[in-house]
């Protein structure tokens, strides 16, 4: 009896040292391969993080861009005055790395309007804007942008060529886990004036190492438009000579459009190509003149080609 109790209890105390090894080596497995992914997912945020910082620094440091940009329709705003076709800029600039930069701008539209007295001096070109500005990030995650531009219109009348000639642009951005938040302040003068004001609010999703060390951003965008059309719609009133129909509410400093937007980023060495299609829901129409295409809404498609050189 004796000699059965005690077989009993070694045989309980082996198989307890075996179930404890086995746990422990279950343990330890579980354990090495957590650390092994950590190590993994390290790895892999060094190389993204590697991609980031080469970006960044590209705006860092003194450089030239170059830039191709195409627009299917000419609108600002949700709102098109008189320009039927598409647009396609080409720009130049030097970007210091204090901030400040220079550009020059030079737009081609497919179907410019020829007024009465003056038909466009150029069908490949129709304007050439010089600006100045400054950008930089003052703090982290948080830049600004300030630029002055002077128009050189190359077609219309010479009221129409006045009408509105420079602007100064104001934009500032925070980004914060993904999620960014811009406002954009836009002032235009000449003859006539206008400032308009605009909101906008995105998430960005990073994708890396598609087809070696580049990035791809896909940021959902709602932005909304603010401010007065008086002198546009004067401007365009001097480019198709019709009787002036007034209206006290262009003045006014109102909400113009709603813009759900999809643009979507793709960068790679010295080159960033950027796609986007937006729905246009233009807002508060007041007069005829201040939108060819009407208040219905519409899809605008962008894209952009750009180049650094450093």
């Amino acid at each position: 009896m004796r000699i059965t109790l005690f077989c009993i209890i070694s045989v309980l105390f082996c198989m307890q040292g075996l179930l404890a090894q086995v746990t422990y080596k279950e343990t330890n497995n579980d354990s090495l391969q957590e650390i092994k992914k950590d190590q993994i997912d390290s790895i892999k945020q060094l190389r993204n993080d590697l991609i980031d910082s080469s970006i960044d620094k590209l705006d860092k440091i003194s450089h030239v861009e170059f830039a191709v940009d195409y627009m299917s329709k000419v609108v600002y705003l949700g709102r098109n005055y008189g320009i039927k076709g598409y647009a396609v800029n080409l720009t130049a600039g030097y970007y210091h790395k204090i901030g400040f930069y220079g550009e020059v701008i030079g737009y081609h539209l497919s179907d410019v309007p020829s007024s009465k007295q003056n038909d466009p001096v150029s069908q490949y070109l129709a304007q050439v804007d010089l600006a100045l500005g400054f950008r930089r990030e003052i703090l982290e995650n948080w830049n600004i942008d300030l630029s002055y531009s002077y128009w050189i219109i190359l077609y219309g009348n010479s009221n129409f060529r006045n009408a509105l000639k420079n602007s100064f642009d104001l934009n500032t951005s925070y980004e914060l886990s993904g999620f960014q938040a811009a406002v954009d302040l836009f002032y235009m003068w000449g003859k006539n004036s206008d400032f308009e004001m605009t909101f906008g609010i995105g998430k960005g999703f990073n994708l890396y190492h598609l087809f070696g060390k580049d990035r791809l951003i896909i940021t959902p965008t709602f932005n909304v438009g603010l401010g007065s059309t008086s002198g546009l719609v004067k401007k365009n009133q001097l480019l198709t000579e019709t009787n002036p129909q007034k209206s006290a509410n262009l003045d006014k400093f109102r909400l113009l459009d709603l813009e759900p937007s999809i643009p979507v980023e793709y960068h790679i060495g010295p080159m960033d190509i950027t796609v986007s299609a937006s729905l246009e829901l233009p807002q508060n129409i007041k007069n005829p003149a201040e939108s060819t295409l009407g208040s219905k809404p519409f899809m605008l498609y962008q894209a952009t080609l750009k180049f650094y050189i450093h």
